[in-house]
């Protein structure tokens, strides 16, 4: 028996000629032949469940993890301290298990908890209408895009502007996005001084292409933090949308971007109580003015009373679902991250806006203190003059490769070669969260020190 499939072949004739397909190899023919496999997978003979219990435990010993090396890495995924209460509300089956809230009168806790975070959230990006959640913060921003484009559909040119110093991956996400929409993107460069928007290149641009929407990051993909209001005033007198991806931990810091004139603000909500669990799974925020409402993909909680005026919880707007308006979506990915959107909610309950705006001056106050004890080595400074947040990109006098390897062995990630991403030569973006003790970062500059010499 060569394998098991529980449609029989007649079950695929009668499927295939329900949509008109005279084979399964015609079905995917849209596939280019050299993506397909077209031979059986190359898997290893069948064991049992306590053999296959050891060997992934065997394989999992191999893995450097942030409970036993110091991290200095970000980028978008950072090592922040998770409170055990936000695991222990999470994993109640309630909300563990539930999926999304078709039926409110099933559903009525969970779709408190996404209102609460919708609520929460709002106070957090200063904008009215948030969803309750997209995939992540690159999705997010791509979904910006798009919306953008959408809004400006009338335009006889689709086209998004884009800063440079916008993280390579984000970049990737929003060029897939609109590569088969037809949308240009073009790119607004960065001051190589302050590592900022060239605001007078934002000005010409915006003036002679007409785009639909300007997507920057602050802080960006240097750990720079962009002059947010600036920027939003100069779109808005240009009449382009301006939208934002940020780390939203800044807003303990700082007024909300809405507050400082951005239409649309997305952003990667892994920093309010979510693991790093090796990359994901992740959350993305999305946030606009109550005027862009429509466009906003994905669902909103809303209140409303039931047949007998009590308060209850429902799924008030959903119509940029696929599932509603299939192509008309702004947003076709059916997943959203409503668990981790619980996560970030309960997070941000806990911690309070005193407890946020404390996390972020002890995430920024350390920043400072790692950034000046290691341009106190010597040939080593900052890459850009510009005012950070907790990252910041290093040059080094040497490879930085041979730095990340020689500190590994001492179990320590040092961060993240910025030479690949972004040509600065001997570069370094070195993330600093709470969790980093200040004998921690006194020890990684003392290996650093050694290192160099």
């Amino acid at each position: 028996m060569k394998g098991y499939n529980t449609l029989s072949q007649e079950d695929k004739g009668i499927m295939l000629d329900a949509i008109g397909v005279d084979s399964v190899a015609t079905l995917f023919s849209d596939i280019p032949n050299n993506l397909k496999l077209n031979r059986p997978l190359n898997l290893p003979r069948a064991i049992s469940e306590w053999e296959l219990e050891s060997k992934l435990k065997n394989l999992s010993r191999l893995n450097n993890s942030t409970d036993e090396y110091m991290c200095f890495l970000g980028a978008g995924k950072y090592n922040h301290f998770v409170p055990a209460v936000i695991d222990a509300i999470v994993s109640r089956g309630e909300f563990l298990t539930s999926y999304t809230p078709y039926q409110p009168e099933m559903s009525q806790g969970l779709l408190q908890a996404l209102y609460e975070y919708q609520s929460v959230l709002s106070k957090v990006t200063g904008l009215d209408v948030v969803n309750s959640s997209s995939y992540d913060g690159a999705t997010a921003a791509a979904d910006a895009a798009w919306v953008c484009c959408t809004i400006n559909k009338d335009k006889k040119k689709r086209k998004i502007l884009v800063s440079e110093s916008l993280w390579r991956d984000y970049r990737e996400v929003i060029d897939t996005y609109m590569k088969n929409r037809d949308v240009e993107v073009e790119t607004v460069a960065y001051d190589k001084i302050t590592g900022t928007i060239d605001l007078v290149q934002l000005e010409s641009q915006l003036k002679t292409q007409e785009p639909a929407g300007f997507l920057f990051q602050s802080p960006n993909a240097f750990g720079v933090l962009e002059n947010i209001e600036q920027v939003a005033r100069i779109c808005r007198e240009k009449g382009v949308i301006s939208s934002l991806s940020f780390n939203p931990l800044i807003s303990g810091l700082f007024i909300t971007p809405g507050e400082m004139g951005v239409d649309i603000v997305t952003g990667e909500g892994q920093p309010f109580g979510i693991h790093l669990n090796g990359g994901g799974s992740s959350l993305g925020i999305f946030s606009t003015k109550k005027e862009y409402r429509k466009y906003v993909p994905g669902r909103l909680i809303g209140k409303v009373t039931d047949i007998r005026g009590n308060l209850a919880y429902s799924l008030v707007f959903e119509d940029r679902e696929q599932h509603v308006a299939r192509e008309q979506s702004t947003n076709n990915i059916c997943s959203n991250q409503a668990l981790n959107a619980i996560r970030a909610g309960m997070f941000l309950a806990y911690v309070g806006e005193r407890g946020l705006k404390n996390l972020a001056t002890i995430n920024a106050a350390k920043a400072k203190y790692l950034a000046d004890k290691i341009c106190s080595l010597p040939d080593t400074r900052l890459a850009f003059s510009g005012h950070y947040f907790n990252e910041f990109v290093i040059v080094f006098p040497l490879d930085v490769e041979t730095i990340i390897t020689k500190l590994l062995d001492k179990k320590i990630f040092a961060g993240i070669n910025y030479q690949k991403y972004f040509s600065i030569n001997n570069s370094l973006l070195v993330t600093v969260t709470e969790k980093l003790s200040i004998d921690d970062m006194n020890t990684f500059v003392s290996e650093l020190r050694t290192v160099l010499k």
